[in-house]
């Protein structure tokens, strides 16, 4: 019996300190509704890729995008475009949560990052500074917003 009661007492604990830390994310966090489809990233990728370059090289337009997939399925630390992010103008950074995907906009040459939730990005400290700062935009709270943003506060923490 006493430890059915301290099990219960550790659950509601639990429960405490996740109310507790969604609601210390929710600052960083701006919810705007919208409505829009479902799309399956995987499936997504798949299609543009096999129907962009079934059988010829990647070359103008067609470069760009062959370069966008690569950032967002193959992100490496060493590739050029990360190489001047202290000079990056956050405008907009959103949650696309119908298929796990956050977007980053850019001023300038509005330059778009989108970047699986899933996976970590060679974005330096003063980059996540000025995402949490900026506000992460989703449809409504949920757990794929606030994992991100708690991911972000804790790489700002290491």
């Amino acid at each position: 019996m006493m430890q059915e009661q301290e099990s219960i007492k550790s659950d509601e604990d639990a429960a405490t300190d996740y109310e507790h830390e969604k609601e210390e994310l929710r600052m960083w966090l701006t919810v705007v509704p919208d409505e829009e489809e479902t799309v399956d990233p995987e499936i997504l990728s798949a299609k543009l890729v096999m129907k962009r370059f079934e059988d010829n090289t990647p070359e103008g337009y067609n470069l760009l995008l062959w370069g966008d997939l690569k950032v967002m399925f193959e992100p490496n630390a060493e590739d050029e475009i990360w190489s001047n992010q202290q000079d990056w103008t956050l405008i907009s950074w959103k949650l696309n949560e119908n298929c796990g995907v956050h977007t980053l906009l850019m001023d300038g040459t509005l330059t778009c990052f989108n970047m699986l939730v899933e996976k970590r990005y060679p974005l330096i400290k003063k980059m996540l500074e000025k995402m949490l700062n900026w506000k992460l935009e989703a449809k409504a709270e949920n757990i794929m917003a606030f994992e991100l943003l708690k991911f972000i506060k804790s790489q700002l923490e290491d």
